[in-house]
């Protein structure tokens, strides 16, 4: 990772948004959260690693993101480098406008990062199961939910991402999803 890139990283709390830089994903949304709640909390970074896809968009949010020196915005990471931050993160964050089924949010939870999701994730297991929030896809609620996640002990986070890698173990692992398949083509036999 460049220096940049460790020097959000030397923050007590790191954010990750890991996702396509585009509208409905909501990224933007979360720039000007972050940017409300940064000077309360000088220890918590945010990370951006993005895939670019909306350059416009993309102009935008590194130009308001150009008043906060605890954001880092980068799209040149891929392959094992882009596995490697996950690491190096404490929490993630995808407040998307709209989801079909996000393999990010998983990937995170497989991290042992505990998450932040919209609605429009379609991952009401995340709160069920205590390894993470749910919020709005508005900057307000994501700002309001920034701040619960900015007051939590970096104990507690990692409790709850030991959360969510339960559930992804027992739900999304090949085997786990092999079985659920097994079994839906077992009942469709049986239905016949």
């Amino acid at each position: 990772l460049s220096s940049d890139t460790i020097a959000v990283f030397q923050r007590d709390i790191t954010l990750l948004y890991f996702s396509r830089i585009h509208h409905k994903k909501g990224v933007h949304l979360l720039v000007e959260a972050f940017i409300r709640i940064a000077k309360t909390y000088p220890h918590v970074g945010l990370c951006i690693a993005g895939i670019r896809e909306q350059e416009a968009l993309e102009a935008k949010i590194r130009t308001i993101a150009a008043e906060c020196d605890q954001i880092y915005i980068t799209t040149a990471l891929t392959g094992p480098k882009a596995k490697a931050i996950f690491k190096h993160c404490n929490a993630f964050i995808l407040p998307s406008f709209q989801e079909g089924f996000s393999i990010s949010i998983l990937e995170a939870l497989s991290y042992s990062l505990p998450v932040i999701v919209t609605r429009p994730c379609r991952l009401p297991e995340v709160v069920k199961t205590g390894s993470g929030w749910e919020c709005k896809p508005t900057v307000d609620d994501i700002e309001k939910t920034l701040h619960k996640v900015c007051q939590t002990s970096l104990r507690d986070l990692k409790l709850m991402g030991n959360n969510g890698r339960e559930f992804v173990m027992q739900h999304y692992t090949w085997p786990e999803l092999t079985q659920t398949a097994l079994s839906i083509y077992a009942m469709s036999l049986d239905d016949r």
